[in-house]
């Protein structure tokens, strides 16, 4: 409720500074400030004009657990705006989000997830369907479609769906045994996955 008069008093001008701050943890609390104004698409234009979008990349991409998390929440909300997911795509953020659906961190994961299946929507999965398959094994896809968590569920169809709309990776995926759980949470699952 408070944005407007933050981002009227200049502060993402200062926490995008910040993002360069020597002391990880000063880069860390700004990222997540940032993260959280992400969260309104409102302050969007104001956060690339801001020259944040590469940071927050580099953060998703840094080896530092904190930052990985902080810098995917500022993404996954840009991402919610339709023009901003063919710039981040765009920007280089696949390789990176991609590389972090495998994390041990729950938190990451499912910002990852989320983040992905917004970016889906620009047609980022079906432009580069080997891009995710490398990165995402079937068996790993199956136990996303297989969870209790709505948000994995649907990443794993709507990954699955764009995948095999390219023929040469069906029998990647129906040899993985991806066919039956994909019936199960079609006949089960809520309606947004079955969508998919």
């Amino acid at each position: 409720a408070n944005h407007a008069q933050l981002v009227q008093a200049s502060l993402i001008e200062l926490l995008a500074a910040l993002l360069d701050d020597e002391d990880s943890q000063i880069r860390n609390a700004a990222c997540f400030a940032i993260a959280n104004l992400c969260a309104n698409p409102a302050n969007h234009e104001e956060i690339l004009d801001a020259h944040c979008l590469g940071p927050l990349i580099g953060f998703a991409a840094s080896p530092d657990p904190q930052a990985q998390l902080r810098g995917v929440q500022a993404l996954r909300g840009l991402s919610t705006d339709a023009e901003l997911r063919v710039q981040i795509v765009q920007r280089g953020a696949l390789e990176p989000l991609l590389a972090l659906t495998k994390s041990t961190d729950v938190e990451v994961q499912m910002e990852v997830l989320a983040c992905l299946c917004n970016l889906s929507l620009c047609g980022c999965i079906g432009d580069q369907p080997k891009k995710f398959m490398d990165a995402l094994d079937v068996e790993t896809l199956i136990s996303f479609l297989c969870s209790a968590d709505t948000t994995y569920r649907l990443f794993a169809a709507v990954t699955l769906g764009n995948v095999a709309a390219d023929e040469t990776l069906q029998d990647e995926i129906v040899e993985g045994g991806a066919l039956a759980p994909l019936v199960t949470v079609g006949n089960a699952a809520d309606l947004e996955t079955q969508r998919c």
